[in-house]
């Protein structure tokens, strides 16, 4: 069954509550909408990437991280966001709007970050 669009803004709208929670306000700075596609993982300045993959190379591998030299959506949503249980699952990061185990969902889970971020 799919996913609505309500359903999946609400998720959007979870995502920068857990945002807002653990970075402050002044995270949303630090995405760039011209360079936000949720369906990508890793960033590099300048290059396409998810909302995590963009703050995690903003405010950890930019400043100081030393030998990384991509952002890693794994690494905040892991490491610095704390969302992923011990066995790997995912319904934190789904629920969230970070992720989503349907390819085809993305392009509408980047349209909705974009407009609560525009």
């Amino acid at each position: 069954m799919a996913i609505t669009n309500k359903a999946l803004k609400a998720r959007v709208r979870r995502g920068i509550e857990i945002l807002n929670k653990a970075l402050g306000l002044e995270w949303r700075q630090q995405v760039d909408l011209d360079d936000l596609d949720m369906s990508r993982g890793t960033y590099v300045g300048g290059g396409c990437g998810c909302v995590l993959a963009q703050l995690d190379w903003r405010l950890n591998v930019e400043p100081d991280r030393e030998g990384w030299e991509e952002g890693s959506y794994s690494h905040m949503a892991n490491d610095v966001l704390g969302l992923r249980e011990d066995d790997g699952a995912q319904d934190e990061e789904i629920l969230a709007g970070f992720y989503t185990n349907k390819s085809s969902d993305y392009r509408k889970l980047t349209e909705f970050w974009k407009a609560e971020l525009s």
